[in-house]
């Protein structure tokens, strides 16, 4: 068990909490922290009678160079399932690695194999990456797909994989997370077109923004990185936007350099720090 903070604050839903647009109702995300990941998380109680089916965002691949004092660093970009409150984990995005220029590798990962490398051909500092991760509760299968936008449409992959009854699908993320330290500096990761939906047995969908699993009794997490007692990550400006029937969200997280006292990063958000004890994260990639 870890001791995590969660942070409460009238202040909150200007620095990170959820804002609302295009008339769109949403909940404001319990504050989290972890070791390794920086992002938003959705989960679902077990007797919802839904099940996570979907997740997908888009976003821009930040600039990274290695900290002061480092020879290498690393980061991972991505959306899936689980390895919030379980074991298992169904992941696709981008792990960097940085010995002097950053060497990206497109990879998903499916509980309990390792991470699969993918070729996506070139990745720049820019390019809108596009990644989505879905279950059929039909034919019991996942697709794994990500795309690099900017690169065209040679620049794309999917793959169907069958599920083995070992996934949990309990919750869905969308994460900068820290595979292992020292964290690169990132300077700052851009979320948008990011959703996730959800099934029930008779095939009834609900699709929606990240703010949106409250809807059907369903918890979503703003996590900030903390390593150390210090802020590593930060998550900031959640809003949702609606274009025609689709609603999705947008956010940023943003690489909080050493030193960052905690009560520097608690004065940003305008709040108070009480300390909780939640389960431990696993690191994935």
């Amino acid at each position: 068990m870890r001791t995590t903070t969660l942070l409460l604050s009238c202040g909150l839903l200007a620095m990170g909490g959820a804002a609302s647009g295009a008339g769109i109702a949403d909940a404001t995300p319990i504050v989290d922290t972890t070791s390794n990941w920086a992002g938003y998380v959705d989960t679902l109680p077990s007797d919802s009678g839904y099940t996570i089916t979907s997740v997908s965002a888009e976003w821009a691949m930040p600039t990274m160079q290695a900290p002061a004092g480092s020879a290498a660093s690393y980061l991972a970009i991505w959306v899936g399932f689980d390895g919030w409150n379980n074991n298992t984990v169904e992941q696709i995005g981008i792990e960097t690695v940085i010995y002097g220029n950053p060497i990206y590798y497109p990879v998903y990962e499916m509980y309990p194999e390792f991470p699969h490398n993918i070729s996506l051909g070139t990745i720049k500092p820019g390019d809108i990456i596009s990644a989505s991760a879905s279950y059929s509760i039909f034919s019991k299968e996942f697709t794994m797909s990500i795309s690099d936008l900017t690169a065209g449409p040679q620049a794309t992959f999917s793959t169907v994989i069958p599920g083995n009854g070992l996934q949990a699908r309990s919750s869905m993320e969308w994460i900068v997370e820290d595979p292992a330290p020292p964290l690169a500096n990132f300077g700052t990761v851009s979320f948008f077109n990011a959703s996730g939906s959800v099934q029930n047995t008779s095939g009834k969908t609900f699709s929606g923004p990240i703010d949106s699993a409250s809807n059907i009794g369903g918890t979503t997490y703003q996590v900030w990185m903390k390593q150390n007692n210090v802020f590593r990550a930060g998550v900031r400006g959640l809003s949702d936007y609606k274009s025609g029937s689709t609603a999705t969200s947008a956010f940023t997280v943003d690489y909080l350099p050493v030193p960052e006292p905690a009560s520097l990063a608690l004065l940003a958000l305008g709040g108070m720090a009480i300390p909780l004890i939640r389960r431990r994260r696993v690191m994935r990639w």
